[in-house]
């Protein structure tokens, strides 16, 4: 993977390993979709006491049910893909295609032991 990321254009990086200049330039995440149809949630109570594991099993079972279960995982699927676009995520991919042409074999500057470039710690804000 690491000759195939360092054939990709390399952002620029500052001192503390965050990406300088073009915003969409290299290997960027943006506008993920996934969307589920429909989410069931099936329960089997092999033995229930209380009462409300079975209204749980029957409610689950209902359209409204399945359509409240389904606007769940709607809302996971969507905090899933704001994380994956965040800065966080992209930071790494750019530290990674960073450090990539070092770890490649077929490239002029791979270096055999190496492991990753380092970075100053961010400063607090005071």
């Amino acid at each position: 993977i690491n000759c195939w990321m360092a054939s990709i254009v390399t952002p620029i990086l500052d001192r503390y390993g965050l990406r300088t200049g073009d915003a969409d330039s290299g290997l960027v995440l943006r506008q993920l979709a996934v969307v589920v149809a429909e989410a069931r949630f099936d329960m089997e109570c092999i033995l229930c006491t209380s009462p409300l594991l079975l209204e749980m099993d029957s409610f689950f079972s209902s359209a409204d049910g399945i359509a409240d279960t389904t606007s769940v995982a709607n809302m996971l699927f969507d905090y899933a893909t704001d994380l994956l676009e965040g800065p966080l995520v992209q930071s790494q991919l750019d530290r990674m295609l960073n450090d990539a042409s070092t770890k490649c074999p077929h490239s002029a500057s791979y270096q055999k032991n190496f492991v990753a470039a380092e970075y100053e710690d961010l400063e607090p804000i005071q």
